[in-house]
């Protein structure tokens, strides 16, 4: 599979999200994972609607690929934990 740049690095992002939510406080501190969740989500906060939208589809449409439902049910949260989602929504 042939992945557009926009494509790979949502897929990226998910996965490295996952991944911290998924391992041990013992392992990744909390604070540690919570600042880099904060600095991501500082991006997205500088990116239009359009383009906030458009990351969501594409963590969205990966998480239905997932096949394990731990990684799955967390990637389906990702988009409203980095507050990609409209307040509308």
């Amino acid at each position: 599979m042939t992945l557009n740049v926009a494509s790979g690095l949502a897929r990226a992002l998910a996965d490295v999200i996952v991944s911290i939510e998924l391992t041990d406080d013992e392992v990744i501190d909390p604070e540690i994972a919570s600042a880099i969740l904060d600095d991501t989500t500082a991006i997205f906060d500088a990116m239009s609607n359009s383009d906030r939208a458009e990351i969501t589809r594409l963590i969205l449409e990966y998480a239905e690929e997932q096949s394990r439902p731990d990684r799955k049910r967390v990637m389906l949260g990702v988009p409203d934990g980095l507050g990609l989602l409209d307040e509308d929504e």
